[in-house]
């Protein structure tokens, strides 16, 4: 796959700051922050799946409508439907790379280490990409909440499937590094795809 869109990213970083992106009260509120016991949008991904608290849920096909996002291309499902495809990929050439070792010790090698991959891509489209309004922070918060999600019912799938043997061998790690880079480039697509169609549609929320 592809590295990052080095002259995207630098043309989105360089691109002049508007009344978009600023706001004539931030002071005030950041006064009113201090007073408050809050924690980085980015840090929390499992404040917006959480199934018993309603008022940590939004419906993000609804937020998609309202930004008149590409769905078919650059959805939250699409998008996290192509990052698992990726993942599996990434497994079939780990069980090349290991054909001695038995099915559950691959696939229990491997899941944590996807797992890992997936919160480091998370976290390296955060650091490529310029400051985005909330309702894109929340659509690419969705894409990885639903890829865990994703790659959870895999496992599960997977582990119904396999007959555990037992041998139990040394297994050569997947390369988590690259695979976290891959991850990021799709969400690192979708940003700068949400974050052009900004300016066609100034209905985007752009609460900080």
């Amino acid at each position: 796959m592809a590295d990052y869109d080095i002259e995207k990213v630098k043309r989105l970083s360089k691109a002049p700051k508007t009344d978009y992106f600023k706001n004539p009260n931030k002071k005030q509120k950041q006064k009113k922050q201090k007073k408050k016991t809050t924690t980085s949008f980015w840090d929390v991904p499992s404040q917006y799946t959480t199934d018993d608290n309603s008022d940590l849920n939004y419906d993000y096909l609804e937020l998609e409508k309202k930004l008149k996002v590409a769905t078919k291309q650059w959805g939250v499902e699409n998008i996290s439907k192509q990052i698992i495809e990726l993942i599996k990929n990434y497994y079939h050439k780990f069980k090349q790379d290991n054909p001695n070792n038995n099915n559950f010790t691959l696939l229990e090698t491997f899941y944590p280490l996807a797992e890992t991959a997936l919160k480091k891509g998370y976290q390296q489209t955060q650091n490529v990409l310029p400051p985005l309004p909330q309702d894109i922070k929340k659509l690419i918060l969705a894409t990885y909440s639903q890829s865990i999600e994703k790659l959870k019912v895999w496992r599960e799938n997977k582990l119904s499937q396999i007959q555990e043997e037992t041998t139990e061998k040394t297994v050569e790690p997947p390369p988590v590094e690259k695979l976290s880079k891959d991850i990021s480039n799709l969400m690192i697509e979708q940003g700068i795809y949400l974050e052009e169609q900004k300016v066609h549609h100034p209905i985007i929320n752009t609460k900080r």
